[in-house]
């Protein structure tokens, strides 16, 4: 009997040990998971150092965007960017940016896609800028006649990235989110911009491949 009431006395000892130890792992655990994606937040968009990308800007190439990017309808794609200051003073609040086409009656990636929305198809002949304000109709984007009821709203492209001040004759980085609402597919081309949206530092195209 005495024996047994050590045994068990061991084995609550035992217990007590592997209890504390497992709070203790779950808790450095959660700890570190919770840096891990705060740091990766952090990274996903903004500016970086010129020297990560592959192809970093120049004065001779002051805008360098990749030659295509592939993207899933409904889906998000990173994107990097680089950027050079070619003026003279600092390039002030240099943000990249969807160059949307000057009239309201224009697509702002121009191309050749459909869209789908429940049993209907659409073809379209681009598409146009996402916004919260001031967005142009939808269709705009039709290439020809085609009824989708209801007209769908607020769809289109976006590009999310925060804009910053580039010093004069400095060369950056930026890593921004390119997304797509669904129904989309098709090739289009969008000019990008870093700077103010109506006149820009600098300007280049993207080719966007949508499947």
């Amino acid at each position: 009997m005495k024996h047994s009431k050590k045994a068990d006395l061991g084995l609550s000892i035992q217990a007590i040990v592997i209890i504390i130890l497992a709070i203790t792992l779950l808790g450095l655990g959660l700890t570190f998971v919770r840096q891990f994606i705060g740091k990766g937040s952090e990274s996903l968009s903004g500016i970086f150092d010129a020297a990560e990308l592959e192809n970093p800007a120049t004065s001779l190439t002051p805008l360098t965007l990749p030659k295509e990017v592939n993207l899933r309808s409904g889906g998000k794609v990173i994107v990097d960017i680089g950027f050079y200051c070619n003026s003279p003073g600092p390039c002030t609040t240099a943000q990249p940016h969807i160059v949307e086409s000057g009239t309201g009656t224009e697509v702002d990636c121009p191309g050749k896609g459909t869209y789908t929305a429940g049993s209907v198809t659409c073809d379209i002949k681009g598409l146009v800028l996402e916004k919260s304000t001031g967005m142009k109709a939808f269709s705009v984007m039709y290439d020809g006649t085609c009824s989708i009821s209801p007209t769908p709203s607020n769809q289109g492209i976006r590009f999310q990235i925060p804009g910053e001040d580039v010093e004069s004759h400095k060369s950056v980085g930026y890593r921004g989110i390119l997304g797509i609402n669904s129904g989309f597919e098709g090739t289009f081309v969008c000019s990008f911009g870093v700077g103010p949206t109506v006149d820009p530092f600098e300007t280049g195209q993207l080719f966007i491949k949508i499947s």
